[in-house]
């Protein structure tokens, strides 16, 4: 017996299926968020230091979904992107006035953007939020998805046409409907957290080339720096003091960005990335990290999946007529991504890789790289395109 029918139903109340969501519901169609962990968790802002960089291309499809103008009140603007080695010659500068725009991209502070998603979807009256409810099972019956969900030992069977899998990089659709993915484990760790400026940072995002792998600053309220410090063992650096910390940091990253004097709480995970061997099945579509899940080098990871969302919805308008969906819009949104997920892939993935920082010709080159790229501005504006997610 089904409780409840759907026209889309997403598994996943993160920042992509609720992104998601809301695409589809401004389409008119009934859609339903199965999400594990309860309203009032996910609303919590000191459960996550994180930040999230918005690309260029980003804010225009946020625009189009109307969130912009929710987001724009919270965000810092990064007005350039400082590139450098440390201890080397070769250094970087993309400024946004180069390309005319205000800015290059923006930095918010993730439960802000969580906060807005939340707010924005309970204002939709044709999306339901099952939180929280656990993913049990999923069976294609009559070209239709039957998905069984738990909520204190109660089942419900739910029904839709279209399945959304936003459900992380441990993906239970994903290993249910066996498809494989390429992993690949970096070997170094993420230091995140906020540090506190002595001065004003005026909008400038620094990607820094160390020899433990890069370390990102990007801007965001209050002169503070959004961190991630790529090391090798993160045990000892999260066991300091903050003052200690600091002084590590400094030595680390040098006085460019000017004096750290504070340091918000201090988050460590492995340094991974996956890609999903195929996105699509009949009536399912993975999204954000069940489809790929990016290191967070040069901040691409959301933006890619933002990219993904605005496809779906084209490519959902094109195949989408009097309630059916036609067979053939999994296969062209596949096509359709394909490039720019395996550009943005391996754009990130050399970050690490191909720049490892102890390979003494590859530092050179990358230097070499670096005096020219700072000159050649059709090299440049590549780049910066790639960065802006153009």
């Amino acid at each position: 017996m089904i409780n409840q029918e759907f026209d889309v139903i997403i598994v996943g109340g993160g920042l992509v299926g609720r992104v998601s969501a809301i695409a589809f519901a401004q389409r008119g169609l009934q859609v339903a968020i199965i999400e594990a962990n309860p309203p009032s968790l996910q609303l919590q802002t000191d459960y996550d230091t994180r930040s999230i960089a918005l690309s260029y291309g980003s804010v225009q499809i946020l625009d189009k979904l109307d969130l912009w103008q929710l987001i724009a009140k919270k965000v810092t603007e990064i007005h350039q992107v400082h590139i450098s080695d440390q201890g080397q010659f070769g250094f970087t500068r993309i400024h946004g006035k180069d390309y005319q725009l205000p800015a290059l991209g923006y930095v918010i502070e993730m439960p802000h953007l969580i906060k807005i998603l939340v707010a924005s979807q309970q204002q939709s009256e044709n999306i339901t939020l099952l939180a929280p409810v656990t993913f049990e099972s999923m069976e294609r019956i009559d070209g239709k998805w039957q998905i069984t969900i738990k909520h204190d030992d109660v089942e419900k069977k739910l029904s839709c046409s279209l399945t959304i899998a936003a459900d992380g990089v441990k993906s239970s659709i994903r290993n249910m409907l066996g498809i494989d993915v390429s992993h690949h484990d970096y070997q170094k760790k993420a230091i995140v957290s906020n540090v506190g400026l002595s001065r004003c940072h005026d909008g400038i995002a620094y990607e820094r080339f160390t020899r433990t792998g890069p370390v990102a600053l990007l801007p965001i309220a209050d002169d503070r720096y959004a961190l991630i410090w790529t090391v090798e063992q993160s045990e000892e650096l999260l066991s300091l003091s903050d003052d200690d910390f600091l002084k590590k940091l400094q030595k680390h990253f040098g006085y460019r960005a000017g004096r750290f004097v504070r340091v918000g709480k201090r988050l460590s995970y492995p340094l991974t990335s996956i890609r999903s061997k195929q996105q699509t099945s009949p009536g399912v579509i993975l999204m954000g990290n069940a489809a790929h899940n990016l290191a967070p080098f040069a901040a691409q990871g959301f933006n890619l999946s933002l990219r993904d969302v605005a496809t779906l919805m084209e490519q959902f308008d094109k195949h989408y007529h009097s309630g059916e969906i036609n067979p053939c819009f999994f296969d062209h949104y596949e096509k359709a991504r394909k490039t720019d997920q395996r550009v943005t892939f391996y754009f990130t993935h050399s970050l690490a890789t191909v720049f490892n920082p102890r390979f003494i010709p590859t530092r050179f080159l990358r230097n070499v790289a670096m005096v020219s790229l700072d000159r050649l501005l059709f090299m440049k504006r590549l780049l910066a395109w790639q960065a802006m997610g153009l």
